[in-house]
């Protein structure tokens, strides 16, 4: 009985660390055209995204640009300005444990190319060490520019 209840523990526990992580480059970045808006933020997250975009000779800017409105046939529409060509968007649960350290629980990724409005980047996962997230990103960005 202790045995099987042992067992038991031991299968719920391993199951519950399964990573997954995942992404998909859909279009190439040239060098040229690096520029990037990400969200303002300093948490160890925030500070791994910059970090590695920043090494691979991206120009990071953050959302703060000013508001635009337009008014179209008696419709008010009010939107952001950006001066990069592409934006950053995530969401993420961030972490941090006596056993793991820096996690993260789940985290989604997209750099949008804001000219064309298209997907360039798309990236998840979950259950994952901060340190494994930033050797995934960092592929996942050098791949983007090769």
């Amino acid at each position: 009985m202790k045995h099987s209840f042992f067992l038991l523990v031991l299968i719920l526990t391993l199951g519950s660390c399964m990573t997954s992580n995942d992404y998909v480059v859909m279009d190439k970045v040239s060098d040229e055209s690096k520029t990037i808006t990400v969200e303002p933020g300093s948490n160890p997250f925030m500070m791994s995204l910059k970090r590695i975009l920043a090494s691979n000779g991206w120009t990071i800017e953050v959302f703060a640009g000013a508001k635009v409105t337009t008014i179209e046939e008696g419709i008010e529409t009010e939107s952001d300005t950006f001066n990069t060509k592409y934006v950053l968007t995530s969401d993420y649960n961030y972490g941090k444990d006596v056993v793991l350290g820096d996690f993260l629980s789940h985290y989604s990724i997209t750099i949008i190319d804001v000219e064309t409005r298209s997907e360039v980047l798309l990236m998840n996962g979950n259950k994952m060490r901060l340190k494994a997230f930033e050797s995934n990103f960092e592929e996942a960005i050098s791949e983007l520019s090769n």
